[in-house]
């Protein structure tokens, strides 16, 4: 493939082929963070524990967010999210709402960063995430959808009115592939 050599990125010294193929979401979690202006010590909960949401964690916890809560299905995965920075992890048997009211005094996180939605039918979950995200998100707070949700998908716009959330939607992956690179070279994130 002949591309402008300005179009392409250099790998730097010591990282694999395996994890530079992993910059394009790394850099689609850095975009989200940066769209909710994530600042330290603001909470962070990531739905979703899948390859999104375990780099989002990793982000956020670079970032110095905290604390940061994951809720996903896989257990296994759930345990990397902990290895990860997660400080709480809530699997599919937890009342999501629920831990989060308890993880925050009642008050909802400052950010949630949606990765887990989208066609059930390549094993998604559907547009309940974004439900899920607004049940959880503080007044005045933020949520980040990551996924690409179905066409029509309901969305509960007069609860995101009501409290003054903002829907917030992160930029293609392009752009922050040097930073990504820089993050995996230094060993800041695990992307393998």
């Amino acid at each position: 493939v002949v591309v402008p050599a300005a179009n392409v990125v250099p790998v730097p010294d010591g990282v694999s082929a395996a994890a530079a193929a992993a910059v394009q979401p790394l850099a689609g979690a850095i975009h989200a963070h940066a769209v909710a202006a994530v600042r330290p010590g603001e909470s962070v909960l990531v739905v979703g524990a899948g390859v999104m949401g375990l780099l989002a964690v990793q982000v956020a916890r670079h970032g110095n967010a905290g604390p940061i809560l994951v809720a996903g299905r896989s257990r296994a995965k759930l345990e990397l999210a902990a290895r990860f920075g997660a400080d709480l992890v809530l699997g599919a048997g937890d009342d999501v709402p629920a831990g989060v009211a308890a993880a925050t005094e009642g008050i909802g996180v400052d950010v949630v960063i949606e990765t887990a939605g989208g066609a059930p039918s390549v094993g998604l979950s559907g547009a309940g995430t974004l439900d899920l995200a607004v049940r959880c998100v503080r007044r005045g707070g933020r949520i980040v959808l990551v996924s690409v949700l179905p066409e029509g998908a309901p969305a509960p716009l007069a609860r995101l009115r009501e409290r003054g959330v903002s829907l917030l939607h992160p930029r293609s992956g392009v752009g922050a592939f040097e930073h990504a690179l820089r993050l995996v070279a230094r060993g800041d994130v695990d992307v393998e």
